[in-house]
């Protein structure tokens, strides 16, 4: 018997393309913005914007419940995974919130700029 032994070379690997790890909430709200345009039957997005304010306003409430309880849970277990928990349950709520101003078309950078104007008060007076 004469065996030949083949050489098996290994397929070369492919890199995953490089994903930005962090983005700016700007970055965010537009990505929320475009996914809603694409009107992608797939798209939880469009979908969750299919059904209207009411439906969002309700999500909003129960993620902000859901962060609560979290940080409940991680004030007396204070471990990794509670931590992981209230991260997860924050993005959602954030999701929610900037889905529904997309959807209500409030610009993200009004946001801001309330933001900046609110954080001239002080003592409720307004820093001159």
């Amino acid at each position: 018997m004469n065996r030949q032994i083949k050489k098996i070379t290994p397929k070369p690997i492919k890199k995953p393309k490089k994903v930005k790890l962090y983005f700016t909430m700007e970055e965010f709200a537009s990505l929320i913005k475009e996914r809603m345009m694409q009107n992608d039957p797939s798209s939880y997005t469009c979908w969750l914007t299919s059904l209207g304010v009411e439906k969002i306003v309700k999500k909003i409430a129960e993620e902000a419940m859901e962060v609560g309880l979290a940080a409940f849970e991680d004030s007396y277990k204070n471990s990794p995974k509670t931590k992981q928990h209230l991260i997860d349950e924050s993005c959602d709520l954030i999701y929610h919130l900037f889905l529904l101003l997309a959807h209500k078309k409030i610009d993200f950078n009004s946001i801001l700029e309330e933001l900046a104007l609110r954080s001239r008060k002080e003592f409720n007076i307004k820093r001159i």
